[in-house]
């Protein structure tokens, strides 16, 4: 793994690795550029966003992350684009250190896994799902196109089935 000491983005994921809030932090960021068409902050807020997510085994919301990041950075070298970089080679051979679940990991992932094979393939392009240590469910979803209404509405009543069948009974 290539040193990413100078990378504002690689820092600030493993800062917030293991803090709670920091996925909240780091969404609320990517929209605040997004919203202010600040490209460089959203791409390195993405960056930030991508490793946290490879740091917590959550791949396919890492490489979505870490792709648009590269995007949004201009082609210049520079330590966010290096592990931005290094992150997409590391999770393609398989080969990225996880630093453990956060809370809830595993029935975030089985809710992920639920949706997922419930909708058409290629509809969505993210789908982060995030448990806090209260139970409560923030879910963060990208699709790659428009959705039709009935897609539209098999999303929605695939997200309450999720929520329904993965509910903790009190």
């Amino acid at each position: 793994m290539v040193s990413h000491n100078d990378s504002e983005a690689w820092s600030v994921a493993i800062e917030l690795h293991s803090e709670p809030g920091a996925e909240d932090k780091l969404v609320g960021a990517i929209l605040t550029a997004s919203e202010t068409n600040h490209r460089e902050l959203e791409a390195q807020a993405r960056a930030a966003l991508g490793i946290f997510y490879a740091l917590h085994g959550r791949i396919p919301d890492a490489v979505a992350h870490l792709e648009r990041s590269l995007e949004l950075m201009k082609a210049a070298p520079g330590p966010d684009r290096d592990a931005v970089i290094d992150y997409l080679r590391q999770i393609e051979r398989g080969q990225v250190t996880s630093l453990g679940a956060g809370p809830g990991h595993g029935t975030a992932e089985a809710i992920r896994e639920f949706v997922l094979q419930r909708l058409p393939p290629g509809l969505i392009s993210q789908l982060g799902v995030h448990i806090s240590a209260e139970g409560g469910v923030r879910w963060d979803v990208e699709v790659s196109r428009s959705m039709t209404d009935a897609e539209a509405r098999l999303l929605h009543d695939t997200i309450d089935a999720a929520l329904e069948r993965f509910q903790p009974r009190g």
